[in-house]
């Protein structure tokens, strides 16, 4: 009987160690699963900062678009004021030409009158 209770003790004690075991094991699988959650956290934590920087970064650029097509349509509606200004200049100097022209002839006309 106590033969009994000593092989009792023993097996239990066996289960017992072996549950320590697969406790300890198990706790260390916790910690490590715990480090890796923890770096995958701050990995998650660095890209979410990457992804607002780009976000902003794209916001930025789209303004800069934004400005620099403001700036074109400005820029072209100033070319086709100035080459409108610039063509009736030019209208406006061959008129000149022409009457200057006409003017000269009727003063060599005045001056001397056999020319015509």
């Amino acid at each position: 009987k106590t033969r009994r209770l000593e092989n009792i003790i023993e097996d239990l004690k066996r289960k017992a160690k072996v549950q320590a075991k697969v406790a300890a094991a198990a706790r260390k699988q916790a910690d490590q699963s715990m480090s890796i959650a923890d770096q995958l956290e701050e990995h998650a934590l660095e890209e979410r900062e990457a992804a607002n920087l780009r976000q902003a970064a794209r916001t930025k650029a789209n303004l800069v678009v934004v400005s620099s097509d403001a700036v074109l349509t400005s820029t072209e509606t100033q070319l086709a004021e100035a080459e409108r200004a610039a063509s009736e200049a030019s209208d406006l100097a061959a008129e000149c030409r022409v009457k200057a022209d006409q003017l000269a002839r009727e003063v060599d006309a005045i001056e001397d009158p056999r020319t015509y």
